[in-house]
């Protein structure tokens, strides 16, 4: 999956940076994708998921201009750009770096929308934290049902290199120790081997990075979101140990020793009114609900949700405008 990102980058880099490439790769486009609206590969930032689902949706869809152009220049063209056009067309019409490709931006377009999301800077730390879980169970979803996931996966893989390259798969050992491949089937097929060697580990990947990243976002967005009267309906009263989190998490409390008791308040009245309640879904507007004479501890832990970013979109907005 590494490689396969490098040879992305790498081979939109050889044509971007010259505009005799770039003629080759437009003559290809408009020869093979009559039409089409794409004329230049895009590179990726390894740091910013937009950009790599991006990046790996525009290689597929104009894969057979790249593939022809490549072609092209390793017949017209002479030294540096012969060679390197040789090893990057090389790289491209294996079929495992089109398993890696397809299973790449097949993954990635999951979690694109929820990327594109936390770009926004006036985003509510509820609504992220909601969104996040949402992905992650789309992506536990897929993850139960990977083997029919793969199938269409493979498929697009094959349609995809139907004239660079022949469904094929590495050499396998008798024995492996240190990676789950199905080595001990007799009748091991290239369908068979990149569902365990490639997507389902890029799958198991992402879920993990989602983890990482976002766990304390989660934890801390679901236990003050509770405060929240829409989802206090939705979900039932705080139990102790939650009041105590949160007692213990959010020390700007100008009460402490108050807030059991104000959090009864606090759940009384939104019993009170419950149609009201339903539709008070953020921070924001749960603030306007909590008098800070009656409820100083629960609007203080709204103040604070509300007012924490859920990503650093508007840091790096900065750095970016200081360019």
């Amino acid at each position: 999956m590494r490689n396969m990102f490098g040879a992305v980058q790498k081979t939109a880099v050889f044509f971007n940076e010259s505009a005799k490439r770039m003629n080759y790769l437009e003559e290809a486009i408009s020869e093979t994708h009559e039409g089409s609206e794409r004329v230049r590969l895009k590179k990726h930032c390894s740091t910013r998921w937009v950009e790599q689902a991006d990046a790996l949706c525009i290689f597929v869809q104009l894969y057979d201009a790249v593939v022809f152009a490549l072609e092209r220049i390793k017949k017209e063209c002479d030294g540096y750009t012969d060679s390197y056009a040789t090893v990057l067309s090389t790289a491209i019409c294996q079929f495992g770096f089109l398993v890696a490709l397809v299973s790449a931006e097949f993954i990635l377009n999951y979690t694109k929308p929820l990327s594109v999301l936390l770009q926004k800077s006036g985003l509510d730390f509820c609504d992220a934290g909601s969104e996040v879980h949402i992905v992650q169970e789309t992506l536990s979803a897929v993850r139960r049902e990977a083997d029919s996931k793969f199938s269409t996966v493979y498929n697009s893989a094959v349609n995809l290199g139907k004239h660079a390259a022949e469904p094929s798969m590495p050499r396998v050992c008798g024995r492996q120790m240190h990676r789950a491949n199905p080595n001990n089937m007799p009748d091991l097929t290239p369908e068979l081997y990149y569902p365990t060697s490639v997507f389902i580990l890029f799958l198991d990947c992402m879920m993990q990075e989602l983890d990482n990243r976002f766990s304390t976002l989660q934890q801390d967005a679901a236990t003050a979101s509770k405060l929240v009267p829409s989802v206090l309906l939705e979900r039932g009263r705080c139990s102790e140990i939650e009041l105590a989190s949160l007692m213990h998490s959010f020390t700007d409390m100008p009460s402490v020793h108050c807030f059991s008791s104000e959090y009864d308040r606090w759940w009384s009245k939104s019993q009170l009114d419950p149609t009201a309640g339903v539709q008070v879904c953020r921070f924001t507007d749960a603030m306007s609900l909590a008098d800070p004479d009656l409820f100083p501890n629960i609007r203080t832990v709204l103040h604070v949700s509300a007012t924490r970013q859920s990503s650093t979109v508007t840091n790096e907005q900065c750095f970016s405008a200081l360019k």
